[in-house]
């Protein structure tokens, strides 16, 4: 089912469930069984899998002693949290499942879209304007890596709680994107980024310039390598995105609510700003630019 339905409660995953029910003329016995036996749960998935091991795939297919077209490519770490706690009816943790049996997932999801989710929509364009082409090639590069620190520790961890679970979490992801086995192409994380920054980066901005009543040079940064990307480089995303950004202003970009969800035109001198390092100087100067 798509997984728009899901809202935090399941209620919107249970109606499509009944709809479909009716649509199928499946019996009022199955439909009593899904009402009365069944529960929706909330869950929240994180694991980076990263798709065919192309570079990898001859030395996979002699080791395992076949070729497997569906071959796939996946970090060894894994969370999957779950609404409700049915552990005696479906024991994870027992099987070795790294899962957590929660009341609510929305602190997770949280945590995981601003920690994880935030980093990777933050340096993908700055990585890639400056030549690079993986997570772990940031990661190994000091002006991206510098970059990436001060997001984490200055602008996201402070939006969040200050617990040992959180800060465990963040020292993880710190490691996985180090992993120089995973090969997560920043290419693949830039597909529909006009939207990934409303959710991952767009929340954790406010909060932070709502709290020190300045707004974070090292997201204006993400978001104008963003709309230069799109503006001279092949970008993957919605066709009438692209089109808007390439054909038209700075200041016209950020005050159509139609890409953001909201007017940003309060970004717009710092956005102007950092563009204009961009054209003149590039990247390099930019991420220096953002430290300031």
């Amino acid at each position: 089912l798509p997984c728009e339905l899901i809202d935090d409660n399941g209620n919107k995953l249970h109606a499509c469930v009944k709809k479909y029910i009716q649509l199928w003329g499946l019996s009022d016995a199955f439909a009593q069984w899904v009402e009365t036996e069944n529960q929706f749960c909330n869950t929240l998935v994180d694991r980076i899998v990263t798709g065919f091991p192309a570079q990898d795939a001859d030395a996979c297919f002699e080791r395992i002693g076949c070729v497997d077209p569906l071959l796939d490519t996946a970090e060894p770490y894994h969370l999957w949290v779950i609404e409700g706690d049915f552990e005696n009816e479906f024991p994870l943790r027992q099987a070795g499942v790294n899962v957590i049996w929660t009341e609510s997932a929305a602190p997770y999801k949280k945590m995981k879209v601003r920690i994880l989710n935030g980093l990777h929509t933050s340096m993908v364009f700055p990585g890639m304007l400056s030549g690079l082409v993986t997570v772990a090639d940031c990661m190994n590069d000091p002006l991206l890596a510098a970059y990436n620190k001060r997001i984490l520790e200055k602008r996201i961890l402070p939006t969040l709680e200050d617990s040992e679970e959180i800060k465990a979490f963040a020292s993880a992801v710190k490691e996985r994107f180090l992993n120089p086995y995973l090969h997560h192409r920043l290419a693949s994380i830039s597909l529909n980024s006009v939207s990934k920054f409303t959710v991952r980066i767009l929340p954790t901005l406010k909060d932070n310039s709502s709290a020190t009543g300045e707004i974070p040079k090292e997201f204006v940064l993400a978001l104008a390598a963003l709309i230069h990307y799109y503006k001279k480089e092949e970008a993957q995303d919605d066709a009438a995105a692209i089109a808007y950004i390439r054909s038209n202003r700075v200041c016209d970009i950020l005050s159509n609510a139609a890409l953001w969800s909201e007017d940003l035109s309060f970004l717009r001198p710092l956005v102007e700003e950092c563009t204009g390092v961009l054209n003149t100087k590039g990247i390099g100067e930019a991420l220096e630019w953002s430290f300031t």
